[in-house]
């Protein structure tokens, strides 16, 4: 049987609040048990508390494939972000669907500028 999913990670900062980040990839390993997965227009981020309503530029889920990592690659509003958030939404997928969220980011330091 199917089921629709809605799932939303909290506003990850990665444990360092204050630190300007480049989300660079963010990678979804997941299983499902038939080809019911969902779009990829139902995958979305938003950054600085924004509710997740920006398409990622590159990544798809596949069909028929289990034990499969997906890699997203965000458009430039990732870049100099202070936290992070992602929706998953408007799919139906097989109950045996199932995902674990992978982030690779990089750091740049805030340089103030004195006169």
């Amino acid at each position: 049987s199917t089921q629709d999913i809605t799932y939303v990670t909290k506003d990850m900062d990665f444990g360092l609040p204050s630190q300007t980040k480049k989300i660079m990839k963010v990678y979804i390993t997941y299983t499902s048990g038939a080809s019911n997965v969902p779009a990829s227009a139902g995958v979305l981020f938003g950054v600085n508390g924004a509710t997740p309503a920006t398409e990622f530029s590159s990544g798809t889920f596949s069909t028929s494939q289990t034990n499969t990592l997906l890699t997203l690659v965000p458009t430039s509003t990732a870049t100099g972000c202070k936290s992070f958030a992602i929706k998953i939404s408007g799919a139906t997928v097989d109950q045996k669907f199932q995902t674990n969220l992978g982030f690779r980011f990089q750091m740049r330091e805030a340089m103030e500028i004195y006169k």
